[in-house]
């Protein structure tokens, strides 16, 4: 018994092993190696996820000095979101900003203190500054897009 057990095991991991062989060796798509890519934002790295959104909260931004809030925009950025993805060969960022005072421990904001500062596709070695932030009165943040292989 416990040689018919030895035996399954040894060719159920032959087949295992002969089928990973086989998909590296054909270059199947889902074996290749992906880069694994940095978005550094203002020099801090950040570790963009193959799949799926990352997402940061800030409410350690600086204001531009000579801005004035427009008539139509009730208060002052109270935080910057950014949400980034991996899209082909670079990052898609979606930077807003959330009006009015925000409690750090808060993580649902009424739809209409939310607002949209832009939308970037950065590709792997192009830097950006995301200017979108100045409408808001928040100096643009400058972000780089690095593969590390």
């Amino acid at each position: 018994m416990m040689h018919r057990i030895r035996l399954v095991t040894s060719v159920t991991w032959f087949i295992v092993l002969s089928a990973l062989g086989a998909a590296l060796a054909c270059n199947w798509p889902s074996f290749q190696k992906q880069d694994l890519l940095i978005l550094e934002v203002d020099g801090t790295r950040n570790y963009v996820p193959p799949t799926g959104v990352a997402w940061e909260k800030s409410w350690d931004f600086k204001r531009l000095g000579n801005w004035r809030r427009p008539p139509d925009q009730d208060s002052d950025v109270g935080a910057t979101y950014m949400d980034y993805c991996r899209e082909g060969d670079g990052v898609r960022i979606n930077m807003k900003v959330i009006l009015g005072y925000v409690d750090p421990s808060e993580c649902d904001f009424e739809e209409a203190r939310i607002k949209s500062a832009g939308t970037y596709l950065i590709r792997i070695g192009e830097s950006a500054s995301l200017e979108g932030l100045a409408q808001f009165g928040v100096q643009p943040i400058k972000v780089r897009v690095v593969a590390v292989k």
